[in-house]
């Protein structure tokens, strides 16, 4: 069976979107599991107004499926503004687990959006990070890699106190989720070689083993 993977890419990406209200998207799911589409919104908004504040926002999604065509959304938003020692810190973090057998497309979507406007040393920073993992196995994941996921998310909220600035945040981020990487690859073999399409997305065709991918978006704006 051939998969494809839209808007595939293992490299960082800086995605810009408006500060509008996201509209969710439709989800549509027909009675047949080979022909059934979902959609994962996950979105973190972090915005402040007062001066002395820092806001911190972190939305943490894990979600699992055997559908056919899965959309994974993942967007961080951070935004400082009129105000003075202020900052506001969005964390977005999204697994999502997809079973290889009716799987034909998985649409991949992470962004982020950061600024800081008309205010006195202040800093804002978004971090968006998504990791999709495709899988035989069922159920896709382990009791411990479950586990070593709910560490990986304590960490991510003892930022929220931890009195780093925005470069430490991100670096202790990365950090992070290279250990949730470590904890989805630490149960399988090497993933296989994707070849690229001369066009459009890179086929997940022939998958023997579990492939484990992470996008990555992060903007940082101000002090």
């Amino acid at each position: 069976m051939l998969h494809k993977m839209r808007n595939g890419s293992l490299r960082s990406r800086r995605g810009v979107v408006a500060l509008a209200v996201f509209v969710a998207l439709a989800i549509p799911v027909t009675a047949s599991a080979s022909t059934q589409a979902v959609t994962y919104i996950n979105l973190a908004n972090a915005i402040s107004l007062r001066s002395g504040v820092t806001a911190f926002s972190l939305k943490f999604q894990q979600r699992q499926s055997s559908a056919s065509t899965v959309n994974g959304i993942n967007r961080a938003v951070a935004l400082a503004s009129k105000c003075h020692d202020c900052g506001a810190v969005a964390i977005a973090f999204q697994v999502v687990s997809v079973a290889q057998q009716h799987l034909v497309t998985l649409n991949e979507n992470t962004t982020s959006y950061a600024a800081s406007v008309a205010c006195i040393r202040c800093s804002a920073l978004a971090e968006a990070y998504q990791i999709m993992v495709v899988s035989d196995s069922q159920p896709p994941l382990t009791d411990e890699q479950k586990q070593g996921l709910a560490q990986v998310r304590a960490g991510l909220e003892a930022l929220q106190n931890s009195g780093l600035d925005t470069d430490q945040i991100q670096t202790q981020s990365d950090e992070l989720v290279n250990q949730a990487m470590s904890i989805l690859e630490s149960s399988v073999g090497p993933a296989p070689v994707l070849s690229p399409a001369a066009s459009g997305p890179a086929p997940l065709a022939n998958i023997s083993q579990p492939v484990v991918k992470l996008y990555r978006s992060v903007q940082k704006s101000g002090a």
